[in-house]
């Protein structure tokens, strides 16, 4: 009696396409890439069908989705950093909201900061806070801003009023999401009246305007993004304005500075030609 001999599985299109290099080099990147995935999500184990022992059953569909968030993840990993885990569902709450990452299973949040290695990033009262130890205290920025990006000044007012009883006392400055900080400093009672204010403010006045655009109109609204925490009082907002005003200025001063030198290299490789 003849015994059928056991048949081999397959492999998957994607890999039957592959020259032996090519397909060795593919599933190594596949390999890299779920570990990595691993780092910042709980949808990459091997429960969940990306057993690593076996990325040759890995269907095209799969395949595409692990290129898909590895490269989405790598991008956010491109720029200075701080990873965030968090400790409570409000902790994570106030991350996703901050980073705007919506990432299946996230479990590790990509804050992205300048000078990473010289500060610390923590979630203080359900809100993202940026620290920055500095000789005799302590810089703190903390950010509360909008569930969602508001289409007109009533949407971005309403989502304030729903923000109010969960902010802590003290003075704020609107945050526009291409030119950051904005305007002066404004005390929480009263944030709302003020927001108003300008909101409609500044509809009114586009309105008025010869070319009318229901766009530019809804602008400035649509730019405000939420709001910065600059202090428990007045004095604290002052102090924060002063910095700021000192960073800004050192650099316009280093950029004007590497402005000039420039001109001064350009002009003195043009004399040299020139003489010769």
């Amino acid at each position: 009696m003849s015994s059928a001999k056991p048949s081999k599985k397959k492999p998957p299109k994607w890999l039957a396409d592959l020259s032996p290099e090519d397909a060795y080099k593919e599933i190594a990147y596949v390999r890299d890439t779920v570990k990595l995935l691993r780092k910042y999500s709980d949808s990459f184990s091997p429960e969940e069908g990306f057993n690593l022992r076996d990325v040759k059953s890995f269907s095209a569909s799969r395949l595409k989705e692990i290129r898909a968030k590895g490269a989405h993840i790598r991008q956010l990993l491109s720029r200075p950093h701080k990873v965030v885990r968090p400790r409570s569902s409000t902790s994570e709450k106030a991350l996703q909201n901050f980073t705007r990452q919506k990432i299946k299973g996230q479990k590790a949040w990509i804050v992205h900061t300048d000078q990473p290695d010289k500060k610390r990033v923590k979630v203080v009262k359900g809100a993202v806070e940026v620290q920055k130890p500095v000789k005799g205290g302590v810089i703190r920025e903390r950010f509360y801003l909008l569930p969602k990006s508001g289409r007109n000044a009533d949407q971005v007012l309403k989502m304030l009023e729903k923000m109010l009883p969960d902010l802590p006392d003290g003075h704020y400055i609107a945050i526009n999401k291409r030119y950051g900080a904005i305007g002066g400093s404004i005390e929480r009672k009263l944030l709302l009246r003020e927001m108003e204010d300008q909101l409609y403010a500044y509809q009114k006045r586009e309105e008025a305007a010869e070319e009318f655009d229901r766009k530019r109109r809804d602008s400035y609204a649509r730019a405000i993004i939420g709001f910065q925490w600059l202090g428990p009082n007045l004095a604290a907002a002052q102090k924060w304005r002063r910095r700021v005003t000192a960073e800004r200025e050192a650099y316009q001063s280093h950029r004007l500075t590497m402005r000039n030198r420039q001109r001064a290299d350009v002009l003195k490789k043009y004399t040299k030609r020139r003489k010769k």
